[in-house]
């Protein structure tokens, strides 16, 4: 979804999106029960998310280990091995992601240091963002796990006017 401000080959070469430090585990894509089943038979481990629902499972070097695990979906030399369709929502659409204040008030946000968009504009990138609107609208709405609490690498690009009362992912 983003392929048309990110070509494939600046994310196959970066793929921040797909490793993960111990204390960026929150970070990792909550999966709907469907695909959570898809990738179930696919043989790809699942763990528990702290605020329910599934992810995908790390594999860490060691307990309390400050080494990086790589999502066990990514191929090092052709990024993910799921076509692009039975991939995670949340991938897909990262760098952008759901979140929410204290509030509860949901936006649309944007990692801030993403490699691959520093050379985007910040206008194409909004407006790309609003293209996907509805989208997000419907995602928050039907799927609320993956509304992540606002965190401060992210900047807000606009809030997404839903109900504050929609159950919290936490």
């Amino acid at each position: 979804m983003l392929t048309s401000l990110l070509p494939p080959a600046v994310c196959a070469t970066c793929r921040l999106c797909c490793n993960f430090l111990p204390e960026s585990v929150w970070e990792s894509p909550a999966l709907e029960a469907e695909r959570a089943a898809h990738l179930r038979t696919l043989g790809i481990p699942l763990a528990e998310r702290p605020e329910g629902g599934e992810r995908i499972a790390l594999n860490f070097a060691s307990e309390g280990a400050q080494d990086a695990a790589d999502c066990p979906l990514l191929d090092k030399s052709r990024g993910c091995r799921l076509p692009r369709a039975e991939r995670p929502l949340e991938c897909r659409l990262w760098p952008l992601r759901l979140m929410r204040d204290e509030g509860g008030n949901v936006f649309v946000t944007c990692y801030n240091s993403c490699p691959g968009l520093a050379a985007v504009p910040r206008e194409r990138l909004l407006a790309h963002a609003e293209s996907l609107r509805p989208l997000f609208r419907q995602r928050a709405l039907s799927f609320p796990a993956s509304i992540r609490p606002l965190h401060p690498r992210y900047s807000i690009l606009f809030p997404l006017n839903i109900s504050p009362s929609l159950p919290s992912s936490r």
